[in-house]
């Protein structure tokens, strides 16, 4: 009965493009970062936040990973946020592609960018564009947009 119960609430949050507003609020529990918590006084920086959402909203992005999963494939060459992969992943791949001009007798130049803070700053704007440009479904869009717009949290 419960599943029903979900599958109906959650259809008819895709149809009206809504999200119940308990659905978007989570709470922030900080916890000191290992490393840091002994050898000095503490600042922000030194702060880990975990984000405790509730269960109800959990399922429903579940759901959608799974309803959407075609729409939100991603590259090979990407490792982050991505199930069973992982900076092993991304390390052996640069190291692959370096031996190879090597053993060819050319040079490699690499560069690395800190990115550690660039979902923060993303502009959501430029990201539906993206998303639009992929042909994401209108209704997946709205839901997408509504949750963006509208979420809150606070910090315990």
């Amino acid at each position: 009965m419960l599943c029903v119960l979900l599958a109906k609430l959650f259809q008819l949050m895709m149809t009206c493009d809504y999200d119940p507003s308990g659905f978007r609020y989570s709470y922030v529990v900080t916890f000191p970062k290992p490393n840091e918590c002994f050898s000095k006084s503490l600042k922000c920086d030194d702060f880990r936040g975990i984000a405790i959402s509730p269960i109800m909203s959990k399922v429903f992005e579940y759901c959608i990973l799974d309803r959407f999963k075609d729409y939100l494939a991603t590259a090979d060459n990407q490792f982050g946020f991505k199930k069973n992969v992982g900076c092993s992943f991304a390390i052996r791949t640069v190291r692959s592609i370096v031996d190879n001009y090597a053993i060819g007798g050319c040079t490699a130049n690499l560069c690395a960018i800190d990115l550690s803070k660039a979902f923060d700053k993303v502009n959501h704007n430029a990201l539906f564009i993206k998303l639009m440009n992929r042909r994401m479904p209108v209704e997946l869009l709205n839901i997408l947009n509504f949750w963006f717009s509208a979420c809150y949290m606070s910090v315990k």
